[in-house]
């Protein structure tokens, strides 16, 4: 009985794809008001960032990337995760925001040196 429900509450989800900047929002101010803390939020952001249709949406992957920061703050692996992912994004501004964010989550401090983190300073941008 629980995964038909489950079933019906994707399906829900799909059909709502188009106001998913707007529950991306909703759930990362449920992630503030928690603390960080808040785990269905944290999944469906996680979720909504490795769907192939964010692709072609790059605010609604800054959105999720700013929403998931209460959790990176708090040192939720998954969200710490979904940020170093897009430290590799096409987007220059989901880059900056991704990394920005890891740089508040590791609470401003300079990385070690031979961490990964060190090693994006040195990439450049095509010219």
């Amino acid at each position: 009985m629980q995964g038909h429900r489950k079933s019906a509450e994707e399906d829900q989800e799909e059909d709502l794809w188009p106001c998913r900047t707007f529950k991306a929002r909703e759930w990362g101010h449920a992630l503030q008001l928690n603390d960080g803390s808040h785990e269905v939020g944290v999944k469906k952001l996680i979720r909504t960032l490795k769907d192939g249709r964010t692709l072609t949406e790059q605010p609604l992957r800054l959105t999720a990337l700013q929403a998931l920061s209460p959790a990176a703050l708090v040192g939720h692996r998954g969200a710490l995760a979904a940020q170093a992912a897009a430290v590799l994004d096409r987007s220059k501004a989901v880059r900056e925001c991704a990394l920005d964010a890891l740089w508040d989550a590791a609470g401003q401090q300079r990385p070690e040196e031979g961490c990964l983190l060190g090693h994006f300073s040195l990439i450049r941008e095509p010219e």
